[in-house]
């Protein structure tokens, strides 16, 4: 049932059983006795309170708990099997959905800055290595030529090292949500 629903059946019942309770102590107290009567209203409360109580720990309070303890597996890291798509109503039924969705979303941009990392990571070790390999020869005694080979080859890599950080910005940049305005598309067009 709807959020709504069950929040109008509450207050009917917090209302209602007292008011019903009044008028029917009022009736039957004169033919059961006001004990019995008394006693019987009691029990109804009881009984009431309970009901009531159950289906709000069942559609409400038992939902919000598993949303909680997801939520709180996916901030660990844990990728546990996200909670049973039976969320007591609708609304907390999309909220659930919803909290899945964006929890596997942020774990696969996690995993995928992951092995770019790893990869922008191993493609510096190269250029990296030649540069230093070419700085501790130099550190030697290296005559002409072979010093205008290495001077090269840390210039080279040194590039190397510059293109593969532009890649990086532009890739961090790429996942940015762009500004949203109004564009012309004649413009747009020039400019590809």
């Amino acid at each position: 049932p709807p959020l709504a629903f069950i929040i109008c059946g509450a207050m009917v019942g917090i209302v209602g059983v007292p008011v019903l309770a009044l008028t029917y102590f009022r009736v039957a107290g004169n033919i059961l006795g006001w004990a019995e009567t008394a006693w019987l209203i009691l029990w109804l409360a009881i009984i009431s309170a309970f009901i009531l109580g159950l289906l709000l720990w069942r559609l409400v309070l038992r939902p919000v708990t598993a949303l909680t303890t997801h939520a709180r597996a996916l901030k660990s890291g844990r990728t546990d099997a996200p909670p049973p798509s039976q969320f007591g109503t609708p609304e907390f039924r999309d909220l659930g959905q919803s909290v899945i969705d964006m929890g596997e979303t942020l774990h696969n941009r996690a995993d995928g800055l992951r092995a770019y990392a790893d990869h922008v990571t191993h493609e510096l070790k190269s250029p990296l290595t030649a540069i230093t390999g070419a700085a501790e020869l130099l550190q030697g005694e290296v005559d002409a030529a072979d010093q205008a080979v290495l001077a090269k080859t840390i210039n080279d890599a040194a590039a190397r090292m510059e293109r593969l950080l532009g890649d990086l910005r532009r890739h961090a940049q790429a996942g940015q949500r762009p500004d949203t305005g109004v564009a012309d598309l004649g413009q747009v067009a020039n400019r590809v």
